[in-house]
C-alpha cells in the first residue's frame, strides 16, 4: 500500500510540475510576445516619424523652389504674374500625374515598407 501511495504521490508531483512549467512557459511565451510587439511598434513609429520629417521638408523644398522659380520667371518674361501662373500649371500638371499613379506607385511602396517592418523576423 505504501508503494501505491508513493506511486501516486509522484505522478501528483509531476502532474503539478508540469503544470508549474506549462504556466511558466506561457508567461514566458506572452512577455517574448509584448516585447516582440513592443519593438515592431517602435521600428513601425520611427519609420513613419521619418517619412513625416521627409515630408514636411520635401513639402518646404517644393514650396520655396517653386516661388523663387516663379520670380525667376516673371524676370525672364519681364511679366509680374505670367511666372506663377507658368509655376501653378506646372505644379497641377504634376499633381495630376501623382493622381493618375498614386495608387499604383505610392501606395503600393508604403504598404510594402510598412508591412515588412511589422513582419520584420529577429
Amino acid at each position: 500500500m505504501d508503494s501505491e501511495n508513493s506511486s501516486i504521490d509522484e505522478i501528483g508531483q509531476k502532474v503539478s510540475q508540469t503544470t508549474t512549467d506549462a504556466v511558466e512557459y506561457i508567461q514566458a511565451y506572452a512577455d517574448l510576445t509584448k516585447v516582440r510587439l513592443l519593438k515592431h511598434g517602435i521600428n513601425l513609429s520611427a519609420s513613419l516619424f521619418n517619412v513625416i520629417t521627409i515630408t514636411i521638408f520635401g513639402v518646404f523644398f517644393i514650396i520655396f523652389t517653386g516661388i523663387g522659380g516663379a520670380i525667376w520667371l516673371n524676370i525672364k518674361l519681364n511679366s509680374p504674374y505670367l511666372g506663377y501662373f507658368i509655376m501653378a500649371g506646372a505644379f497641377a500638371l504634376t499633381t495630376l500625374i501623382l493622381i493618375l499613379v498614386s495608387h499604383r506607385l505610392i501606395f503600393n511602396y508604403f504598404r510594402k515598407v510598412f508591412v515588412s517592418k511589422i513582419y520584420e523576423q529577429d
